[in-house]
């Protein structure tokens, strides 16, 4: 099964990395604020990219986003997260 990024450069609305990346880390199980510390980034900054990730996807919530990718065989999570 393809990683996340590789997937949304090919697939899914032009996410970019950094999206595709913070994705991919939810989806191994990391936290937002789990994910800003591992990144380098804000929690708020994290959150923004999460938020604009629903928007371009067309999700409401954070679970919709992870369930829909999960269901269509997008990502499974694959690495063992670590902050």
């Amino acid at each position: 099964m393809p990683k996340l990024k590789e997937w949304s450069r090919k697939k899914y609305y032009g996410l970019t990395p950094r999206l595709a990346e913070i994705l991919q880390l939810m989806a191994d199980g990391m936290s937002e604020e789990d994910i800003s510390k591992k990144l380098g980034l804000a929690e708020t900054a994290c959150s923004v990219y999460v938020a604009r990730a629903k928007r371009r996807l067309g999700y409401k919530t954070t679970f919709q986003l992870m369930y829909e990718l999960g269901r269509n065989g997008i990502w499974v999570g694959t690495q063992e997260a670590q902050p």
